[in-house]
């Protein structure tokens, strides 16, 4: 422990042990913090085993936010930092000094790629993670004399050397199994499964006709960390019937990275024959749904809300013609809705309706 206070300068911890490896941490203050009393730099290290274990207080994981491949790629020490009794912690420039039995032969690190990175426990919604390299300052690391320093640090916490640069064994935010688009009813149907998941936040479905330019349709929550194949699906219920239409699956972790997956193409037919209107739009109470078709058809009008659950629905015989149907919507709540005909032998463009009241 250094007792700073308000004091600028370097400061150095002057660790070693009995065989007389030195592994000195320096600590230099450039802008002098604001104590509320007796402020002080308190900074512990020590060595693991391997894989980093056992884990800091309050470290629950080795997945680095810059997608990096955690304990395969992170020296084997950690080091604890802490500026007490401040109201405005001082800035500094932290040198980290290791041991050569820090990188305990490990085969996946470049040490000339090594980098500061600290726990940062506000992430992932409260739950902790690792702020990325150069989040504070840049690295500048240097092999000959096995140091790593980090500049402009105003946050202190636990802390670790890591590869920033080897990804070859870094766990993928998923492991798509699927990703499928398939015709339902006037809708499109998407679907996936993923193998694995980690730090995964939401996918987001987007949808172009042309390869180049994409609309995002629908955003679906993910499943965080996990090991276990999960089954998803969204649907688009404005669908650009008659045409090739393109799907596109884009997964986004809890610190804004993500990973976009290959498009896939699917074409549902649109009967333009066919005329389908509903009023009043906006209703309020009653909707009728007026149908002019070529041929006889059973089937049912689905109404879904815009999370794409269906909230109503309305079993229909229809015949060549004009036919009118009348669907209670006095219990839905105002909002935006969409109205699909399930019908067994055509499929007919989803529309949109509106309830105000």
């Amino acid at each position: 422990q250094w007792n700073v206070g308000n004091s600028t300068g370097s400061y150095v911890f002057p660790f070693g042990n009995a065989m007389g490896t030195t592994i000195p941490f320096t600590f230099n203050i450039t802008t002098a913090g604001v104590q509320s009393a007796n402020g002080n730099i308190t900074v512990t290290t020590y060595p693991t085993t391997d894989n980093n274990l056992p884990y800091v207080s309050g470290v629950t994981n080795m997945t680095m936010e810059n997608g990096g491949n955690g304990a395969l790629s992170t020296l084997d020490r950690w080091w604890v930092i802490d500026a007490n009794n401040y109201t405005t912690k001082p800035v500094s420039n932290m040198t980290f000094r290791y041991a050569d039995v820090d990188m305990n032969g490990n085969p996946f690190l470049a040490e000339n790629s090594l980098k500061a990175q600290r726990w940062d426990v506000t992430l992932n919604n409260g739950l902790g993670g690792w702020n990325p390299p150069d989040f504070f300052g840049a690295n500048t690391v240097n092999v000959s004399a096995n140091t790593v320093t980090v500049n402009n640090v105003t946050n202190y916490s636990p802390w670790v050397l890591h590869d920033d640069l080897t990804t070859g064994n870094a766990p993928l935010p998923i492991e798509l199994l699927s990703f499928a688009a398939d015709c339902d009813n006037g809708r499109i149907r998407l679907s996936w499964e993923t193998a694995t998941e980690v730090n995964n936040d939401y996918f987001t479905i987007q949808r172009s006709l042309d390869l180049v330019s994409y609309t995002d349709i629908a955003v679906v929550s993910g499943a965080g960390n996990s090991n276990a194949i999960n089954g998803y699906e969204a649907y688009d219920n404005e669908p650009l019937l008659g045409k090739t239409t393109y799907y596109r699956l884009m997964q986004t972790d809890f610190n804004g990275e993500f990973e976009t997956f290959a498009p896939v193409s699917v074409s549902c037919s649109s009967d333009l024959n066919d005329v389908i209107t509903l009023y009043p739009n906006p209703a309020a109470t009653m909707l009728n749904v007026a149908m002019n078709v070529e041929s006889e058809d059973t089937g049912a009008i689905n109404i879904y809300n815009e999370l794409g659950q269906l909230v109503k629905f309305l079993k229909v015989q229809s015949y060549a013609g004009s036919n009118n149907f009348t669907m209670d919507v006095s219990e839905l709540p105002n909002g935006q809705y969409y109205v699909c005909f399930a019908m067994q032998n055509k499929r007919y463009p989803v529309q949109k309706l509106v309830v105000i009241r």
